[in-house]
């Protein structure tokens, strides 16, 4: 099945948009995780809202590249450099809990439901029906929208419990730790085959659009705003 490729235009304009609202989301992981015990993000610089900091040359730039080359353009997936996180220095690992790994759940869960919250505040700033119906209102909401759309797709595809997304945490925060400390260990092989089959379902549907604004239709909707504003 053929597949529109990706507008590249469209693409440099959501990178600085994808590249802030990622910060935000890796600085939630590093700051719950220095308050639970673990400061190894703090100690490599990451507990910052720059940018920069969570930028990875393999990860951001190299890695999206060669899937849009691998894919013809029909497919991009974009990383940030995760978050340092030591396990054994959390205090549920510290303290022996039963499950030595449970404050790896709110370790990894918080960037989602931040990414959620903006998507939601922003959602209610629109409906307050602040923006003008001017050109310059109207581009201003359209930037919103992006940032709402882009904050809606990181905090959607985290939650799946599938490693190494966020909400493979909630799984490895009430497993063993024998069967966490398998995953965590194979987490890169996981990534590598998360990215080769979504490539593969997104080709075959005809495009990654196709797969995900069923969902985000969805939430868009469940946040009050119309459908319509992402045809």
């Amino acid at each position: 099945m053929d597949s529109a490729p990706i507008d590249l235009r469209l693409l440099l304009l959501l990178m600085p948009l994808f590249l802030l609202t990622v910060s935000t989301h890796e600085f939630s992981h590093a700051w719950v995780a220095s308050k639970l015990g673990d400061p190894t993000a703090k100690e490599r610089g990451r507990l910052t809202l720059n940018p920069l900091a969570h930028l990875s040359w393999k990860l951001t730039v190299a890695l999206p590249i060669l899937v849009l080359v691998a894919t013809q353009l029909r497919f991009i997936f974009l990383l940030a450099k995760p978050v340092p996180i030591n396990p054994f220095r959390l205090r549920s690992y510290v303290r022996g809990w039963r499950c030595p790994f449970a404050d790896m759940i709110w370790v990894g869960l918080v960037g989602p439901a931040v990414n959620l919250a903006i998507a939601s505040l922003l959602a209610l700033v629109v409906l307050s029906g602040v923006f003008p119906d001017t050109r310059i209102g109207q581009a201003v909401l359209h930037l919103v929208y992006l940032v709402i759309l882009i904050n809606l797709f990181l905090g959607m595809i985290n939650l799946l419990p599938i490693p190494p997304l966020d909400g493979s945490r909630l799984i490895i925060g009430l497993l063993p730790h024998r069967y966490a400390i398998f995953i965590l260990r194979y987490e890169l092989v996981m990534l590598v085959a998360v990215i080769s089959a979504l490539a593969l379902v997104a080709i075959l549907a005809g495009g990654i659009d196709k797969i995900m604004l069923p969902p985000l239709k969805w939430a868009w909707s469940l946040l009050g705003l119309n459908p319509a504003a992402l045809e």
